[in-house]
């Protein structure tokens, strides 16, 4: 009976231990989104790579990086590597701008067609 109760009780203190990594992992993701900064989101990832958020920091870190670029080119590669991300219409009002300067350069019909 010893041994049962022994089993039982590093099973209840594994569990234990992983449920509190669990919440401290939620807590840190919580603290990254609020801070919204890649160095908060690189800290993310790196203290919880395995973590079902570390994806989600990862593509938030890269759209941060391509609102700091403000290109077409760093927008176009985001959406190439994310074309599911739920961030692209944020992005996209950010460059917007920059598709409408484009446009305007190239001053023709095609051009403001492929604006719109």
């Amino acid at each position: 009976m010893r041994t049962t109760t022994t089993a039982i009780g590093r099973g209840l203190s594994v569990l234990v231990i992983a449920l509190w990594a669990l919440g401290c992992a939620e807590a840190t993701w919580e603290a990254a989104r609020e801070a919204n900064t890649v160095a908060a989101y690189s800290r993310f990832v790196r203290d919880n790579p395995s973590s079902d958020h570390a994806q989600e920091a990862e593509e938030r870190i890269a759209a941060l990086r391509t609102i700091a670029h403000q290109t077409i080119e760093s927008y176009e590669k985001f959406v190439e590597k994310y074309p599911n991300s739920a961030l692209i219409p944020e992005l996209h009002a950010e460059v917007e701008p920059l598709y409408f300067a484009r446009a305007r350069g190239a001053n023709t019909a095609e051009a403001y067609h492929a604006f719109l």
